[in-house]
């Protein structure tokens, strides 16, 4: 999936044009098309970083969120540390419901990590 700027805007992205990508993103995960998926969906969290530049409105959570699911199902806790962690230094959008949620997934991966670890 390429990612294009809605509006011909250098780092300007709606939200309803964004929501077409992650419906493009949920066809690739119905069709066991994860690498594609992973693939668009960091298109994406630039995108939104680079909104959050142009914009000042804070980054969507929507697609580090789905790559920490992708993450944890192919057990690769690392990686969803990684994304999570990302989505917690950036500035989040006003009434942004997904913070505090995403913020125990990451303390959880971090824990499946640390218990993954001590395992092999």
């Amino acid at each position: 999936m390429n990612y294009m700027k809605a509006n011909n805007e250098q780092g300007y992205t709606s939200n309803s044009y964004l929501a077409s990508y992650l419906g493009e993103v949920q066809k690739l995960k119905r069709q066991d098309r994860l690498d594609e998926a992973i693939a668009s969906l960091l298109e994406l969290v630039d995108a939104t970083e680079e909104d959050n530049l142009f914009t000042g409105a804070g980054v969507t959570p929507a697609c580090y969120e789905q790559l920490a699911i992708i993450f944890r199902e192919r057990k690769e806790y690392a990686k969803e540390i990684a994304i999570l962690a990302r989505y917690a230094t950036q500035k989040h959008r006003s009434g942004d419901s997904r913070q505090e949620i995403l913020k125990k997934r990451l303390e959880k991966a971090r824990k499946l990590f640390l218990k993954n670890k001590s395992a092999m």
